[in-house]
């Protein structure tokens, strides 16, 4: 459970200069497909203790990316947080002939997502030794589930930008003059940076719903049975409610 905090965004472009056409152009050559990479690095949790359940409780009733808004009435003891960064790089290419005249196109295209995790543990989790190692493997299930479902979804970032790409128009942009080349290159820059956004959200959505495996009542019970006695106490009534589950049997 947390946050997936709003995506920070980074755009750089360059233009090379490919060849210089002997005749003169009148519609611009075909050019290959551009290439584009997607490249993820995920970096190592940060980790803290020393927040009260309190204000953990607090933070993820508040957080819309946190299953436990589907469970209330429930104390958070850990808690996830997560921030999922983008840097994106277009590149041009340049076909000319001897009069000036310029034919623009995409050469490669490369996202570089990063993924930065902070891990945080409730300082009264730390009183039974049992307790706060479930809860600490639990958070770190969050992180493991984070890099799976990013790591699964990058191929689909790299299908919607070729797609995106193509819409545009493999065909190339002109032939124009150097300054109307200029531009249209920043006219393109700005579009393409505008098309990442919402291709990042939907990889955020994707990672964010993955979430909600392992945050569920069924789930907290079998963490509840690794350490009897250490968990505190579950309110079988609002797990009916929630699951449609059976009150347990009283003993007699």
């Amino acid at each position: 459970m947390g946050f997936l905090s709003a995506l920070a965004g980074f755009f750089d472009t360059s233009t090379a200069a490919t060849g210089l056409v002997a005749a003169g152009l009148t519609v611009c050559p075909v050019h290959p497909i551009p290439q584009v990479e997607v490249h993820f690095a995920a970096q190592q949790p940060f980790y803290s203790e020393d927040i009260s359940a309190r204000r953990l409780t607090e933070n993820a009733l508040q957080d819309p990316d946190s299953t436990m808004t589907r469970h209330q009435g429930w104390t958070v003891h850990g808690t996830t947080a997560r921030q999922i960064s983008h840097k994106f790089f277009l590149n041009f290419t340049t076909r000319s002939d001897r009069a000036g005249n310029i034919c623009l196109y995409f050469s490669h295209a490369t996202f570089a997502i990063t993924y930065y995790p902070a891990v945080f543990i409730a300082r009264e989790a730390l009183d039974k030794k049992c307790y706060a190692d479930v809860v600490r493997a639990h958070e770190m299930q969050h992180v493991a589930i984070d890099i799976a479902g990013i790591q699964e979804y990058l191929p689909h970032i790299k299908a919607d930008m070729l797609l995106y790409l193509r819409s545009l128009g493999y065909q190339g942009f002109g032939p124009m003059k150097l300054q109307a080349a200029q531009a249209k290159q920043k006219e393109l820059q700005k579009q393409v940076m505008q098309a990442t956004i919402p291709m990042i959200e939907k990889l955020r959505v994707a990672v964010r719903e993955r979430q909600s495996a392992i945050d569920t009542p069924e789930n907290y019970l079998r963490e509840q049975a690794k350490c009897p006695g250490d968990f505190p106490e579950i309110d079988f009534e609002l797990l009916k409610k929630q699951l449609g589950l059976s009150p347990p049997p009283q003993a007699q």
